[in-house]
C-alpha cells in the first residue's frame, strides 16, 4: 500500500524558477521606438522639433508603465533606446537651430547696417548693388556699372522709394542702433529676415528714424556663387519716430555704427 504524497512530493510538481516564461513585446515600445527615429529629421525642419517633445514624453509613460509591468511584457530596452534617441532629436536639434539662427541674424543684421551705411552716405549705385540678389550680381560678376547699365530703370525707381529719398542725406555722422528682429521665413531657398534698425540723422538732429528690411541670404547649391550671399529684398517700413526728451544712454560700439563718408 503506497503512502500518502508528502511536502516534498508537492514541492517538485512546481515548476522551477529558472524556466522559461514567454512575455509579449510591448507594442507601445516598438512605436515609440519607430516613432523616435522618425524625429530625427528635426535637424533637418525645426518644426519637427514639437513632435520629437511629444514622443520623448510618450517614451517616458511608456518606460514606466513597462517597469511596473515588467512580469506580463517585455520591450524596456526598446523603451529606453526611444527616450535616448528622442533626447538627441530633442535637445540636438533645438542646439543646431539656435546657433544656425543667431549666426543668420548677425549677419543679417551686419548687412542691413552696411546697406544703411551707404544709404546715409549718399551712394546710391553702391546701396542700389546691395538691392540685388547674388544670382544677378554673379552673372553681372558684381560690377556697380555693369549693375546699373542692365537694370537702370530698376535704379531710377530706387532713387524714388521712400528710404532711399528721407536717408540719402543723413550725413556721415548719423547713427544706427539695432533694434531687434521682426520676424524671419524660408521662402524660395533663401533665409528672409526682418531687421528693425533705428537710425538718428546727423543733419537733422531732430529727426530720427525707424526702419524694417527685409533681409534675403542664401547659398547655391548649383554653384552660382560662393558662400552665403545676402541682398536687401526690400524696404520694407520707415517712419519718424520722436527724440527722447532725455539723453539715451550711450550704446555699446555692438549696437551704433557710425557711417563712412561717401566713395568719391
Amino acid at each position: 500500500m503506497s503512502s500518502p504524497p508528502t511536502l516534498d512530493a508537492g514541492r517538485q510538481m512546481t515548476p522551477p524558477k529558472n524556466e522559461f516564461v514567454y512575455r509579449p513585446i510591448s507594442t507601445m515600445a516598438v512605436l515609440c521606438l519607430l516613432a523616435a527615429l522618425m524625429t530625427l529629421s528635426s535637424f533637418l525642419n525645426p518644426y519637427i522639433i514639437a513632435v520629437a517633445v511629444l514622443v520623448l514624453l510618450v517614451s517616458i509613460i511608456t518606460s514606466i508603465r513597462l517597469d511596473r509591468a515588467k512580469e506580463e511584457y517585455e520591450g524596456q530596452f526598446l523603451a529606453k533606446l526611444a527616450i535616448l534617441v528622442g533626447l538627441v532629436a530633442t535637445l540636438g536639434a533645438t542646439t543646431t537651430h539656435s546657433i544656425t539662427y543667431f549666426a543668420l541674424t548677425r549677419e543679417a543684421r551686419e548687412y542691413g547696417e552696411v546697406y544703411l551705411q551707404t544709404l546715409l552716405a549718399d551712394n546710391l549705385e553702391e546701396a542700389f548693388r546691395l538691392r540685388i540678389g547674388p544670382q544677378i550680381r554673379a552673372i553681372c560678376k558684381d560690377d556697380v556699372k555693369e549693375i546699373l547699365l542692365q537694370y537702370n530703370e530698376n535704379f531710377d525707381a530706387f532713387k524714388k522709394e521712400a528710404v532711399t529719398q528721407t536717408l540719402r542725406a543723413g550725413g556721415v555722422d548719423s547713427t544706427i542702433e539695432y533694434l531687434g528682429v521682426t520676424g524671419s521665413v524660408h521662402i524660395e531657398g533663401m533665409e528672409l529676415i526682418g531687421m528693425h534698425y533705428r537710425v538718428k540723422i546727423a543733419n537733422e538732429p531732430r529727426k530720427t528714424y525707424e526702419v524694417v528690411l527685409g533681409i534675403s541670404g542664401g547659398v547655391s547649391e548649383a554653384g552660382d556663387w560662393q558662400g552665403r550671399q545676402w541682398f536687401v529684398r526690400g524696404n520694407e517700413d520707415i517712419k519718424e519716430v520722436s527724440a527722447p526728451a532725455t539723453t539715451p544712454p550711450t550704446a555699446t560700439p555692438a549696437e551704433t555704427t557710425s557711417v563712412p563718408p561717401a566713395a568719391p
